[in-house]
């Protein structure tokens, strides 16, 4: 891969590069490291910003950089970025690979049990991810997921053991109308 290939390209390589530098520490990004690492590739991410998936909470943040760094991969987060030569890449196909590792956080409202935020790194992420948000806009418990029977083996069944550990709540409820 010639110097500066966009994200697109880089998907795109017939070839492993020696060294990637990808700008940008969101999720795209972040992906497009992790496979590359996995093929074998030296990998640098660069950030402007002072952390990686600067719309999560700082927690996520650091152990998505704890999991890159474990993987081998070079962070650089607040970096300035000067200038980015431009080249095409060659066309190919590139898949990543089963993960063991991962992250899920809930936020639930205190003296409720409504799940108000939810996110994961981590295979199958997406598919967790669709779980949880189906089960806010049904406006099920936290409890519901935790009691939930997953099919095993899923990302999913991690959502009971994420749920089950949140302390227990006491859930106002308003008076009814006469």
């Amino acid at each position: 891969m010639g110097r500066g290939s966009a994200h697109v390209e880089a998907r795109e390589l017939d070839y492993v590069p020696q060294h990637l530098i990808v700008i940008g520490g969101g999720y795209s990004g972040l992906e497009l490291a992790q496979a590359y690492r996995r093929f074998g590739s030296d990998v640098t991410v660069i950030e402007a910003g002072p952390q990686l998936l600067a719309r999560e909470d700082i927690d996520v943040s650091q152990e998505a950089r704890r999991f890159l760094g474990d993987e081998g991969i070079q962070v650089l987060v607040g970096a300035e970025l000067l200038e980015v030569p431009r080249a095409i890449g060659r066309r190919g196909y590139a898949e990543t690979t089963y993960q063991r590792q991962g992250f899920m956080k809930a936020v639930v409202a205190d003296g409720e049990d409504r799940i108000l935020g939810f996110t994961m790194i981590g295979a199958a992420a997406g598919e967790v991810m669709a779980a949880v948000h189906t089960a806010m806009l049904a406006g099920l418990s936290y409890a519901k997921l935790a009691d939930a029977d997953f099919a095993h083996p899923t990302m999913a069944e991690g959502l009971s053991s994420l749920f089950s550990a949140v302390p227990p709540r006491a859930v106002q409820t308003e008076p009814k109308a006469a």
